[in-house]
């Protein structure tokens, strides 16, 4: 069961979409950022393209700090009220796409597997 999803447009025609998810219903970060990046894909993508973007994505740990600042430069530029995730809780964290229109940002907390996306087509 999917606990958090939500999207937010900002400034710049950017956009944020959050999916969060429960730990035991995943094996691992990769299997979530796959079991997310589906599901935000759905209905915009075909099958094809978000299998093809999955075989190419990269996940790489990074550490809390530079989560943090990401996370938060990304909510600068595209404020989402009443943001559902606490990063204090943050136990481990990865990077995904990180280009100049096109972050992916994955953490886990206790309990859940938490996945921000932005971008902007500007």
């Amino acid at each position: 069961m999917t606990l958090v999803e939500m999207s937010a447009q900002g400034r710049g025609e950017s956009s944020i979409d959050l999916l969060g998810d429960a730990l035991t219903n995943h094996e691992s970060a990769d299997d979530f950022y796959a079991f997310a990046m589906r599901t935000l894909m759905a209905g915009w993508e075909s099958l094809d393209f978000i299998e093809k973007y999955l075989a190419e994505a990269t996940i790489t740990v990074i550490d809390r700090a530079e989560l943090k600042r990401e996370v938060e430069w990304c909510l600068d530029v595209t404020p989402v009220p009443d943001f559902p995730f606490d990063m204090d809780d943050v136990i481990s964290s990865y990077l995904g796409r990180n280009e100049w229109n096109d972050k992916e940002l994955l953490w886990t907390t206790p309990d859940m597997y938490c996945l921000l996306c932005w971008g902007t087509s500007a």
